[in-house]
């Protein structure tokens, strides 16, 4: 009779805790009074148009900012696969500190231009330790124009103007395609710019302000096995300006 064999020792590590997902979170587009901070979070993006009133957009720490998957088409734009981040009040843009980012822009034909990240061109200067930045620590990819600029009539004075702080280093990539539009740009690291250049002449309105946060549900996302909280809004389309 065959003598049977002793069950296997559990290896060392399957009593070890297993490290806890990261909470993901499916953002639409909208007003977000209190910035946009994805700490320790996966954020996927709804196309659509962000306005962010404070505390600017930030991803560090293991952070992940991606467009969503299966996106919901925003009715205000009718885009599919392209989003607009606007930034006004106080806060800079700080992206990819130890974190990680792929964004695509709005399209090239809308009247954004192909624009992803989107200062307001009164706002406070952002420069020294309070500049903006992008790369430094995770991968980052963001397809679309950087606009970081003031208004002419304000940089007259010579301290009031956008800087960006554009980084890379070993293991890590920062890659940006489209136009770099900033007063002052420091590059450091490995970092890269493909910009395309166009000569052509285009204005471009400020966006205005629509959207209110309405409620937050929990529910899987589209079977990518992520449990995702979504973000929604009430949709609020103002009259236009003439």
């Amino acid at each position: 009779m065959r003598r049977c064999q002793p069950a296997p020792l559990l290896p060392a590590w399957a009593n070890a805790p297993q490290a806890r997902k990261k909470p993901c979170f499916v953002y639409s587009p909208g007003i977000y009074p209190a910035g946009i901070d994805g700490k320790l979070r996966t954020i996927l993006f709804n196309p659509g148009i962000y306005y962010v009133q404070d505390k600017g957009v930030t991803c560090a720490a293991n952070c992940a900012m991606l467009m969503a998957p299966v996106p919901v088409a925003d009715p205000k734009t009718g885009w599919t696969g392209n989003i607009m981040i606007y930034n006004t009040g106080t806060g800079a843009f700080n992206i990819g500190a130890d974190g990680g980012a792929n964004l695509v822009g709005s399209p090239a034909g809308s009247s954004y231009k192909g624009i992803l990240l989107f200062q307001d061109r009164n706002s406070q200067a952002n420069t020294g330790k309070n500049a903006h930045s992008l790369g430094g620590g995770g991968a980052l990819i963001l397809k679309g124009t950087i606009y970081l600029t003031n208004t002419l009539a304000i940089m007259n004075d010579a301290t009031h103007y956008q800087e960006l702080d554009l980084q890379g280093t070993p293991g890590s990539s920062t890659l940006i395609q489209g136009e770099v539009i900033v007063g002052a740009l420091h590059m450091a690291g490995n970092a890269g710019i493909k910009m395309n250049l166009n000569s052509g002449q285009h204005a471009v309105r400020q966006p205005d302000r629509y959207g209110q946060l309405i409620r937050r549900e929990t529910g899987e996302w589209q079977g990518l096995g992520l449990t995702c909280t979504r973000i929604l809004f009430l949709l609020i389309i103002p009259a236009r300006r003439e």
